[in-house]
């Protein structure tokens, strides 16, 4: 098992990038956790009295506190300390590598 860091710039399509580094990764099968923003969203929830996907636009950037697939917790130890510093053109704290 190896971990990555895939880091996305304003402007990126998550879902494209994601899937892109996956494939070209060659990985199969993979869990995932996320910080950061987007400029716009689709989130959706799982409607169980509908059972289906209840989806919310929203058209303007938004920070993500947190992106999990599942409800799962794992716990990564990068082997360096991770700093943060604050972007000058969205004001938010970002990875800083």
């Amino acid at each position: 098992m190896k971990d990555r860091i895939l880091v996305l710039h304003t402007g990126n399509d998550a879902l494209a990038a994601i899937t892109e580094f996956a494939v070209r990764s060659r990985i199969e099968g993979a869990s995932f956790s996320a910080i950061g923003a987007f400029q716009e969203a689709t989130i959706a929830y799982w409607n169980w009295d509908t059972k289906k996907y209840e989806h919310i636009e929203v058209p303007e950037q938004v920070e993500v506190l947190a992106l999990t697939p599942t409800l799962e917790v794992f716990m990564v130890d990068f082997g360096a300390r991770l700093t943060r510093r604050k972007d000058q053109a969205t004001g938010l704290w970002l990875l800083d590598l």
